[in-house]
């Protein structure tokens, strides 16, 4: 994830990572003045979620989405 976020040619970040890693990897890409899309949780730290929105803030863009995900199986017809 750190080679993507660093290259020049690349604008948009969009983290679909290990859930107890999207802290890191937003704060990385936000470093890299990369505008951030991340799937929920934006970070399982309230204080650091807080930090990543001020750090956006003075950075890029930043999107968090909240969207729930479920599985329903298959249905036999």
């Amino acid at each position: 994830m750190a080679a993507s976020v660093q290259q020049e040619d690349v604008d948009l970040v969009v983290i679909c990572h290990v859930n107890r890693d999207h802290g890191a990897v937003v704060r990385e890409a936000l470093k890299n003045g990369k505008h951030v899309v991340v799937e929920y949780p934006l970070s399982f730290d309230v204080v650091e979620a807080e930090e990543l929105i001020a750090l956006s803030k003075t950075q890029t863009d930043f999107y968090t989405s909240n969207i729930l995900k479920c599985w329903v199986g298959y249905i036999k017809l």
